[in-house]
Protein backbone atom coordinates (compact mmCIF):
# COMPACT_ATOMS: atom_id res chain seq x y z
CA UNK A 1 0.00 0.00 0.00
CA UNK A 2 1.37 3.39 -0.96
CA UNK A 3 2.46 5.83 1.70
CA UNK A 4 -0.20 8.17 3.09
CA UNK A 5 1.20 11.57 2.16
CA UNK A 6 -0.99 13.40 4.67
CA UNK A 7 -0.06 11.13 7.59
CA UNK A 8 3.60 11.32 6.58
CA UNK A 9 3.57 15.10 6.48
CA UNK A 10 1.77 15.30 9.81
CA UNK A 11 4.35 13.07 11.49
CA UNK A 12 7.21 15.09 10.07
CA UNK A 13 5.52 18.38 11.02
CA UNK A 14 5.13 17.23 14.60
CA UNK A 15 8.77 16.12 14.78
CA UNK A 16 9.88 19.50 13.47
CA UNK A 17 7.58 21.31 15.91
CA UNK A 18 9.43 19.58 18.77
CA UNK A 19 12.73 20.90 17.42
CA UNK A 20 11.27 24.41 17.07
CA UNK A 21 10.10 24.21 20.69
CA UNK A 22 13.59 23.17 21.77
CA UNK A 23 15.08 26.16 19.96
CA UNK A 24 12.45 28.52 21.36
CA UNK A 25 13.11 27.25 24.88
CA UNK A 26 16.84 27.77 24.37
CA UNK A 27 16.21 31.33 23.23
CA UNK A 28 13.94 32.04 26.19
CA UNK A 29 16.55 30.69 28.58
CA UNK A 30 19.28 32.78 26.92
CA UNK A 31 17.18 35.92 27.21
CA UNK A 32 16.50 35.24 30.87
CA UNK A 33 20.19 34.63 31.47
CA UNK A 34 20.96 37.97 29.83
CA UNK A 35 18.23 40.20 31.26
CA UNK A 36 17.16 38.78 34.65
CA UNK A 37 17.48 41.41 37.38
CA UNK A 38 16.95 41.41 41.15
CA UNK A 39 15.75 44.41 43.11
CA UNK A 40 18.50 44.19 45.75
CA UNK A 41 21.67 42.91 44.13
CA UNK A 42 23.71 43.93 47.20
CA UNK A 43 22.04 41.11 49.08
CA UNK A 44 23.55 38.59 46.63
CA UNK A 45 26.97 37.23 47.48
CA UNK A 46 29.62 37.67 44.79
CA UNK A 47 29.96 33.91 44.43
CA UNK A 48 26.20 33.69 43.76
CA UNK A 49 25.93 36.46 41.16
CA UNK A 50 26.34 34.08 38.20
CA UNK A 51 23.28 32.11 39.21
CA UNK A 52 21.08 34.71 40.90
CA UNK A 53 21.23 37.72 38.55
CA UNK A 54 21.21 38.16 34.79
CA UNK A 55 24.43 38.62 32.80
CA UNK A 56 23.88 42.35 32.25
CA UNK A 57 23.26 43.01 35.95
CA UNK A 58 26.13 40.68 36.81
CA UNK A 59 28.51 43.02 34.94
CA UNK A 60 27.11 46.12 36.65
CA UNK A 61 27.28 44.65 40.15
CA UNK A 62 30.77 43.14 39.73
CA UNK A 63 32.16 46.40 38.37
CA UNK A 64 30.52 48.36 41.15
CA UNK A 65 32.03 46.05 43.77
CA UNK A 66 35.44 46.25 42.15
CA UNK A 67 35.13 50.03 42.12
CA UNK A 68 34.19 50.03 45.79
CA UNK A 69 37.13 47.77 46.62
CA UNK A 70 39.44 50.10 44.70
CA UNK A 71 38.10 53.07 46.67
CA UNK A 72 38.76 51.14 49.88
CA UNK A 73 42.31 50.48 48.70
CA UNK A 74 42.82 54.18 48.13
CA UNK A 75 41.52 54.97 51.63
CA UNK A 76 43.81 52.33 53.18
CA UNK A 77 46.80 53.77 51.38
CA UNK A 78 45.95 57.27 52.58
CA UNK A 79 45.70 55.95 56.11
CA UNK A 80 48.95 54.06 55.74
CA UNK A 81 50.74 57.17 54.53
CA UNK A 82 49.43 59.19 57.44
CA UNK A 83 50.43 56.91 60.33
CA UNK A 84 52.88 58.24 62.92
CA UNK A 85 53.11 55.14 65.05
CA UNK A 86 54.95 52.26 63.29
CA UNK A 87 52.95 49.79 65.37
CA UNK A 88 49.83 50.81 63.51
CA UNK A 89 51.40 49.99 60.12
CA UNK A 90 50.81 46.26 60.44
CA UNK A 91 47.05 46.72 60.69
CA UNK A 92 46.93 48.86 57.56
CA UNK A 93 49.21 46.46 55.70
CA UNK A 94 47.00 43.49 56.63
CA UNK A 95 43.92 45.39 55.46
CA UNK A 96 45.68 46.37 52.23
CA UNK A 97 46.73 42.78 51.58
CA UNK A 98 43.18 41.53 52.11
CA UNK A 99 41.84 44.30 49.89
CA UNK A 100 44.24 43.51 47.03
CA UNK A 101 43.27 39.83 47.20
CA UNK A 102 39.62 40.85 47.16
CA UNK A 103 40.23 43.06 44.12
CA UNK A 104 41.98 40.21 42.33
CA UNK A 105 38.96 38.02 42.94
CA UNK A 106 36.63 40.82 41.80
CA UNK A 107 38.66 41.40 38.63
CA UNK A 108 38.17 37.75 37.78
CA UNK A 109 34.48 38.16 38.63
CA UNK A 110 34.22 41.17 36.30
CA UNK A 111 35.83 39.10 33.55
CA UNK A 112 33.46 36.23 34.25
CA UNK A 113 30.50 38.62 34.07
CA UNK A 114 31.82 40.24 30.89
CA UNK A 115 32.28 36.84 29.24
CA UNK A 116 28.88 35.74 30.42
CA UNK A 117 27.21 38.85 28.98
CA UNK A 118 29.09 38.63 25.68
CA UNK A 119 28.19 34.96 25.37
CA UNK A 120 24.57 35.55 26.27
CA UNK A 121 24.23 38.40 23.76
CA UNK A 122 25.82 36.27 21.04
CA UNK A 123 23.59 33.33 21.89
CA UNK A 124 20.44 35.44 21.87
CA UNK A 125 21.34 36.90 18.47
CA UNK A 126 22.22 33.55 16.92
CA UNK A 127 19.32 31.60 18.35
CA UNK A 128 16.92 34.40 17.38
CA UNK A 129 18.02 33.98 13.76
CA UNK A 130 17.85 30.22 14.11
CA UNK A 131 14.33 30.37 15.54
CA UNK A 132 13.18 32.56 12.64
CA UNK A 133 14.56 30.01 10.19
CA UNK A 134 13.04 27.14 12.15
CA UNK A 135 9.64 28.83 12.19
CA UNK A 136 9.87 29.33 8.44
CA UNK A 137 10.60 25.62 8.05
CA UNK A 138 7.65 24.85 10.31
CA UNK A 139 5.42 27.01 8.13
CA UNK A 140 6.64 25.02 5.12
CA UNK A 141 5.92 21.82 7.01
CA UNK A 142 2.39 23.05 7.73
CA UNK A 143 1.98 23.73 4.01
CA UNK A 144 3.24 20.21 3.32
CA UNK A 145 0.51 18.85 5.60
CA UNK A 146 -2.10 20.76 3.60
CA UNK A 147 -0.54 19.56 0.33
CA UNK A 148 -0.44 16.00 1.60
CA UNK A 149 -4.09 16.10 2.61
CA UNK A 150 -5.09 17.55 -0.76
CA UNK A 151 -3.15 14.85 -2.60
CA UNK A 152 -4.43 12.07 -0.36
CA UNK A 153 -8.01 13.26 -0.69
CA UNK A 154 -7.64 13.56 -4.44
CA UNK A 155 -6.14 10.11 -4.94
CA UNK A 156 -8.75 8.60 -2.62
CA UNK A 157 -11.49 10.28 -4.65
CA UNK A 158 -9.98 8.86 -7.84
CA UNK A 159 -9.96 5.35 -6.42
CA UNK A 160 -13.55 5.78 -5.20
CA UNK A 161 -14.67 6.78 -8.69
CA UNK A 162 -12.80 3.84 -10.21
CA UNK A 163 -14.84 1.55 -7.99
CA UNK A 164 -18.13 3.11 -9.04
CA UNK A 165 -20.10 2.98 -12.29
CA UNK A 166 -19.31 3.62 -15.07
CA UNK A 167 -15.58 3.30 -14.36
CA UNK A 168 -15.87 0.06 -12.40
CA UNK A 169 -17.00 -1.66 -15.62
CA UNK A 170 -15.09 0.55 -18.05
CA UNK A 171 -12.88 -2.22 -19.41
CA UNK A 172 -15.83 -4.49 -20.12
CA UNK A 173 -17.86 -1.67 -21.65
CA UNK A 174 -14.98 -0.65 -23.92
CA UNK A 175 -14.37 -4.24 -25.04
CA UNK A 176 -18.09 -4.68 -25.71
CA UNK A 177 -18.19 -1.53 -27.81
CA UNK A 178 -15.16 -2.63 -29.81
CA UNK A 179 -16.90 -5.92 -30.57
CA UNK A 180 -20.27 -4.28 -31.29
CA UNK A 181 -22.17 -4.11 -34.55
CA UNK A 182 -21.94 -0.31 -34.32
CA UNK A 183 -18.14 -0.45 -34.35
CA UNK A 184 -18.12 -2.92 -37.22
CA UNK A 185 -20.57 -0.79 -39.20
CA UNK A 186 -18.43 2.34 -38.75
CA UNK A 187 -15.28 0.48 -39.70
CA UNK A 188 -16.94 -1.03 -42.75
CA UNK A 189 -18.35 2.32 -43.80
CA UNK A 190 -14.93 3.94 -43.88
CA UNK A 191 -13.53 1.01 -45.83
CA UNK A 192 -16.39 1.34 -48.35
CA UNK A 193 -15.84 5.06 -48.84
CA UNK A 194 -12.04 5.28 -48.83
CA UNK A 195 -9.46 3.27 -50.77
CA UNK A 196 -7.55 1.07 -48.36
CA UNK A 197 -4.13 2.60 -48.97
CA UNK A 198 -5.50 6.12 -48.52
CA UNK A 199 -7.35 5.23 -45.34
CA UNK A 200 -4.30 3.43 -43.94
CA UNK A 201 -2.11 6.41 -44.68
CA UNK A 202 -4.59 8.78 -43.01
CA UNK A 203 -4.65 6.62 -39.88
CA UNK A 204 -0.86 6.45 -39.87
CA UNK A 205 -0.73 10.24 -40.10
CA UNK A 206 -3.03 10.41 -37.09
CA UNK A 207 -0.51 8.39 -35.11
CA UNK A 208 2.36 10.49 -36.44
CA UNK A 209 0.60 13.68 -35.40
CA UNK A 210 0.01 12.33 -31.91
CA UNK A 211 3.67 11.40 -31.47
CA UNK A 212 5.07 14.86 -32.24
CA UNK A 213 4.43 16.34 -28.80
CA UNK A 214 5.34 13.07 -27.06
CA UNK A 215 8.68 12.85 -28.87
CA UNK A 216 9.47 16.50 -28.15
CA UNK A 217 8.59 15.95 -24.51
CA UNK A 218 10.89 12.94 -24.30
CA UNK A 219 13.71 14.95 -25.88
CA UNK A 220 13.15 17.75 -23.37
CA UNK A 221 13.11 15.18 -20.56
CA UNK A 222 16.73 14.27 -21.34
CA UNK A 223 17.75 17.86 -20.58
CA UNK A 224 15.54 17.80 -17.49
CA UNK A 225 17.41 14.72 -16.32
CA UNK A 226 20.72 16.47 -16.90
CA UNK A 227 19.62 19.41 -14.74
CA UNK A 228 18.33 16.95 -12.14
CA UNK A 229 21.76 15.32 -12.13
CA UNK A 230 23.50 18.64 -11.56
CA UNK A 231 21.07 19.61 -8.82
CA UNK A 232 21.48 16.21 -7.20
CA UNK A 233 25.23 16.76 -6.99
CA UNK A 234 24.95 20.03 -5.10
CA UNK A 235 21.57 19.73 -3.34
CA UNK A 236 20.78 16.00 -3.12
CA UNK A 237 17.76 15.99 -0.83
CA UNK A 238 16.13 19.08 -2.37
CA UNK A 239 16.68 17.75 -5.90
CA UNK A 240 15.24 14.38 -4.92
CA UNK A 241 12.09 16.09 -3.63
CA UNK A 242 11.72 18.14 -6.83
CA UNK A 243 12.24 15.11 -9.06
CA UNK A 244 9.88 12.81 -7.19
CA UNK A 245 7.23 15.52 -6.88
CA UNK A 246 7.26 16.02 -10.65
CA UNK A 247 6.96 12.28 -11.17
CA UNK A 248 4.14 12.11 -8.66
CA UNK A 249 2.28 14.99 -10.28
CA UNK A 250 2.67 13.39 -13.70
CA UNK A 251 1.31 10.07 -12.40
CA UNK A 252 -1.57 11.80 -10.64
CA UNK A 253 -2.39 13.82 -13.76
CA UNK A 254 -2.40 10.66 -15.89
CA UNK A 255 -4.81 8.82 -13.59
CA UNK A 256 -6.94 11.96 -13.22
CA UNK A 257 -7.17 12.27 -16.99
CA UNK A 258 -8.26 8.63 -17.24
CA UNK A 259 -10.94 9.06 -14.59
CA UNK A 260 -12.22 12.32 -16.05
CA UNK A 261 -12.17 11.39 -19.73
CA UNK A 262 -13.13 7.73 -19.81
CA UNK A 263 -16.81 8.11 -18.85
CA UNK A 264 -17.23 10.66 -21.64
CA UNK A 265 -15.58 8.39 -24.18
CA UNK A 266 -17.69 5.45 -23.14
CA UNK A 267 -20.84 7.53 -23.34
CA UNK A 268 -20.04 9.27 -26.62
CA UNK A 269 -18.45 6.38 -28.51
CA UNK A 270 -21.74 4.78 -29.70
CA UNK A 271 -22.95 8.11 -31.06
CA UNK A 272 -19.64 8.81 -32.78
CA UNK A 273 -19.60 5.33 -34.32
CA UNK A 274 -23.20 5.71 -35.44
CA UNK A 275 -22.34 9.03 -37.05
CA UNK A 276 -19.41 7.47 -38.92
CA UNK A 277 -21.53 4.54 -40.01
CA UNK A 278 -24.19 6.94 -41.32
CA UNK A 279 -21.76 9.03 -43.40
CA UNK A 280 -23.36 9.97 -46.71
CA UNK A 281 -22.35 8.28 -49.92
CA UNK A 282 -19.74 9.91 -52.11
CA UNK A 283 -20.91 11.69 -55.21
CA UNK A 284 -20.48 9.84 -58.44
CA UNK A 285 -17.59 12.12 -59.37
CA UNK A 286 -15.89 11.67 -55.99
CA UNK A 287 -16.25 7.90 -56.11
CA UNK A 288 -14.84 7.78 -59.63
CA UNK A 289 -11.91 10.02 -58.70
CA UNK A 290 -11.07 8.00 -55.60
CA UNK A 291 -11.33 4.66 -57.37
CA UNK A 292 -9.58 5.03 -60.73
CA UNK A 293 -9.10 2.06 -62.98
CA UNK A 294 -5.36 2.30 -62.44
CA UNK A 295 -4.44 3.72 -58.99
CA UNK A 296 -0.75 2.92 -59.38
CA UNK A 297 0.43 6.55 -59.48
CA UNK A 298 -1.53 7.38 -56.33
CA UNK A 299 -0.34 4.30 -54.51
CA UNK A 300 3.26 4.97 -55.53
CA UNK A 301 2.93 8.52 -54.18
CA UNK A 302 1.65 7.18 -50.87
CA UNK A 303 4.52 4.70 -50.74
CA UNK A 304 6.99 7.54 -51.37
CA UNK A 305 5.40 9.71 -48.69
CA UNK A 306 5.49 6.83 -46.20
CA UNK A 307 9.16 6.25 -46.98
CA UNK A 308 9.93 9.93 -46.49
CA UNK A 309 8.08 9.98 -43.17
CA UNK A 310 10.12 6.98 -42.01
CA UNK A 311 13.31 8.68 -43.18
CA UNK A 312 12.42 11.88 -41.38
CA UNK A 313 11.81 9.88 -38.21
CA UNK A 314 15.35 8.52 -38.54
CA UNK A 315 16.61 12.07 -39.13
CA UNK A 316 14.88 13.33 -36.01
CA UNK A 317 16.32 10.46 -33.98
CA UNK A 318 19.82 11.08 -35.34
CA UNK A 319 19.61 14.82 -34.68
CA UNK A 320 18.43 14.22 -31.14
CA UNK A 321 21.21 11.70 -30.62
CA UNK A 322 23.68 14.41 -31.63
CA UNK A 323 21.97 16.87 -29.28
CA UNK A 324 22.22 14.33 -26.47
CA UNK A 325 25.91 13.72 -27.22
CA UNK A 326 26.59 17.46 -27.04
CA UNK A 327 24.69 17.59 -23.77
CA UNK A 328 26.70 14.62 -22.57
CA UNK A 329 29.93 16.50 -23.24
CA UNK A 330 28.66 19.37 -21.10
CA UNK A 331 27.78 16.85 -18.41
CA UNK A 332 31.31 15.42 -18.65
CA UNK A 333 30.04 12.02 -19.75
CA UNK A 334 33.04 10.04 -20.93
CA UNK A 335 30.85 7.96 -23.28
CA UNK A 336 29.50 10.98 -25.16
CA UNK A 337 30.82 10.93 -28.74
CA UNK A 338 29.69 13.91 -30.81
CA UNK A 339 31.88 12.92 -33.75
CA UNK A 340 30.19 9.52 -34.06
CA UNK A 341 26.75 11.09 -33.62
CA UNK A 342 27.51 13.65 -36.34
CA UNK A 343 28.71 10.90 -38.67
CA UNK A 344 25.51 8.93 -38.05
CA UNK A 345 23.42 12.03 -38.74
CA UNK A 346 25.27 12.73 -41.99
CA UNK A 347 24.76 9.12 -43.04
CA UNK A 348 21.00 9.35 -42.44
CA UNK A 349 20.79 12.60 -44.40
CA UNK A 350 22.83 11.39 -47.34
CA UNK A 351 21.71 7.79 -47.62
CA UNK A 352 18.14 7.84 -46.32
CA UNK A 353 16.54 11.28 -46.19
CA UNK A 354 17.87 12.74 -49.43
CA UNK A 355 16.86 9.70 -51.53
CA UNK A 356 13.43 9.67 -49.84
CA UNK A 357 12.97 13.38 -50.58
CA UNK A 358 13.98 12.79 -54.16
CA UNK A 359 11.44 9.97 -54.47
CA UNK A 360 8.67 12.05 -52.93
CA UNK A 361 9.18 14.94 -55.32
CA UNK A 362 6.81 17.71 -56.35
CA UNK A 363 5.12 15.46 -58.89
CA UNK A 364 4.43 12.76 -56.31
CA UNK A 365 3.12 15.30 -53.81
CA UNK A 366 0.90 16.86 -56.48
CA UNK A 367 -0.44 13.47 -57.49
CA UNK A 368 -1.32 12.59 -53.90
CA UNK A 369 -2.85 16.02 -53.28
CA UNK A 370 -5.08 15.54 -56.32
CA UNK A 371 -6.34 12.26 -54.88
CA UNK A 372 -6.82 13.52 -51.30
CA UNK A 373 -8.75 16.61 -52.37
CA UNK A 374 -11.52 14.40 -53.73
CA UNK A 375 -12.29 13.24 -50.17
CA UNK A 376 -15.02 15.40 -48.62
CA UNK A 377 -13.97 17.20 -45.41
CA UNK A 378 -16.66 15.37 -43.43
CA UNK A 379 -15.08 12.05 -44.34
CA UNK A 380 -11.66 13.14 -43.10
CA UNK A 381 -13.33 14.16 -39.84
CA UNK A 382 -15.02 10.77 -39.68
CA UNK A 383 -11.63 9.06 -40.04
CA UNK A 384 -10.20 11.25 -37.28
CA UNK A 385 -13.11 10.55 -34.94
CA UNK A 386 -13.13 6.81 -35.62
CA UNK A 387 -9.41 6.48 -34.95
CA UNK A 388 -9.74 8.49 -31.72
CA UNK A 389 -12.62 6.32 -30.49
CA UNK A 390 -10.90 3.09 -31.49
CA UNK A 391 -7.62 4.02 -29.79
CA UNK A 392 -9.33 5.20 -26.61
CA UNK A 393 -11.56 2.14 -26.36
CA UNK A 394 -8.61 -0.15 -27.04
CA UNK A 395 -6.64 1.48 -24.22
CA UNK A 396 -9.54 1.28 -21.77
CA UNK A 397 -10.31 -2.33 -22.73
CA UNK A 398 -6.73 -3.31 -21.94
CA UNK A 399 -6.65 -4.11 -18.17
CA UNK A 400 -2.97 -3.18 -18.03
CA UNK A 401 -3.82 0.45 -18.83
CA UNK A 402 -5.55 1.12 -15.52
CA UNK A 403 -3.31 -1.26 -13.58
CA UNK A 404 -0.23 0.59 -14.81
CA UNK A 405 -1.73 4.01 -14.02
CA UNK A 406 -2.55 3.00 -10.44
CA UNK A 407 0.82 1.30 -9.96
CA UNK A 408 2.62 4.39 -11.26
CA UNK A 409 0.76 6.61 -8.79
CA UNK A 410 1.43 4.24 -5.88
CA UNK A 411 5.12 4.07 -6.76
CA UNK A 412 5.31 7.84 -7.15
CA UNK A 413 3.63 8.33 -3.76
CA UNK A 414 6.19 6.06 -2.13
CA UNK A 415 9.08 7.81 -3.87
CA UNK A 416 7.99 11.34 -3.02
CA UNK A 417 7.16 10.27 0.54
CA UNK A 418 10.63 8.79 1.02
CA UNK A 419 12.30 11.84 -0.52
CA UNK A 420 10.31 14.19 1.70
CA UNK A 421 11.12 12.11 4.80
CA UNK A 422 14.84 12.32 4.02
CA UNK A 423 14.61 16.06 3.35
CA UNK A 424 12.58 16.69 6.49
CA UNK A 425 15.02 14.68 8.62
CA UNK A 426 17.87 16.70 7.12
CA UNK A 427 16.06 19.96 7.97
CA UNK A 428 15.66 18.91 11.59
CA UNK A 429 19.24 17.71 11.76
CA UNK A 430 20.55 21.01 10.41
CA UNK A 431 18.48 23.05 12.85
CA UNK A 432 19.64 20.96 15.80
CA UNK A 433 23.27 21.14 14.73
CA UNK A 434 22.91 24.90 14.28
CA UNK A 435 21.66 25.11 17.87
CA UNK A 436 24.84 23.36 19.00
CA UNK A 437 26.81 25.68 16.77
CA UNK A 438 25.12 28.73 18.29
CA UNK A 439 25.94 27.58 21.79
CA UNK A 440 29.57 26.92 20.93
CA UNK A 441 29.94 30.15 18.98
CA UNK A 442 28.54 32.10 21.91
CA UNK A 443 31.15 30.45 24.16
CA UNK A 444 33.84 31.39 21.66
CA UNK A 445 32.57 34.98 21.53
CA UNK A 446 32.65 35.15 25.33
CA UNK A 447 36.23 33.86 25.44
CA UNK A 448 37.31 36.34 22.78
CA UNK A 449 35.79 39.29 24.63
CA UNK A 450 38.34 39.18 27.50
CA UNK A 451 41.55 37.84 25.98
CA UNK A 452 43.90 40.41 27.50
CA UNK A 453 42.26 40.42 30.94
CA UNK A 454 42.43 36.63 31.05
CA UNK A 455 46.10 36.67 30.11
CA UNK A 456 47.23 38.93 32.97
CA UNK A 457 44.87 37.31 35.46
CA UNK A 458 46.24 33.88 34.64
CA UNK A 459 49.80 35.22 34.86
CA UNK A 460 49.18 36.90 38.21
CA UNK A 461 47.09 34.05 39.53
CA UNK A 462 44.23 36.38 40.49
CA UNK A 463 41.81 34.43 42.63
CA UNK A 464 42.19 30.67 42.09
CA UNK A 465 44.79 30.54 39.28
CA UNK A 466 43.18 33.52 37.53
CA UNK A 467 40.23 31.33 36.59
CA UNK A 468 36.54 32.06 36.81
CA UNK A 469 34.17 29.64 38.51
CA UNK A 470 33.15 28.15 35.14
CA UNK A 471 36.82 27.56 34.29
CA UNK A 472 37.50 25.59 37.44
Amino acid sequence: MAVDLHARATTQRDALAAVVTEIADSLAAARVDLTMRVADPEAVATADLATNVGAAQHVDVARARLGAAKATEDAIRVGLAAITNPADAQTFEDDLRDNLIEQANLRVEVRAATERKAGAEELVARVSDLLADAQAELAAAEAAVVWGKERQDHSSALIDRLNEAPLADAGTTAATTLASAEFTSADSRLSALLPTVLRNRAEARSSEAGSVADDAGQHAAVADQAIDGLNSTYHPSAASVDITRRTYQSAEDALTAYVQSTPGWLDQSPDILASVAAHPDLTTAQAAALNPADPTDFEDAITAESALVAALAQLTAAQRALDDAELGVLMEDATADTAAAQTALDDVVNNTVNPARAAYDAAAASTLDAWEVEVPPSLWLAVRDFVAVRDQLTAVADPDTLTDLIAALDSAEDSVGNALDIRDAAVRQRLQVRLHQSQRQSTAAAATATVQDRLIQYVRGDGPSGRTATEL
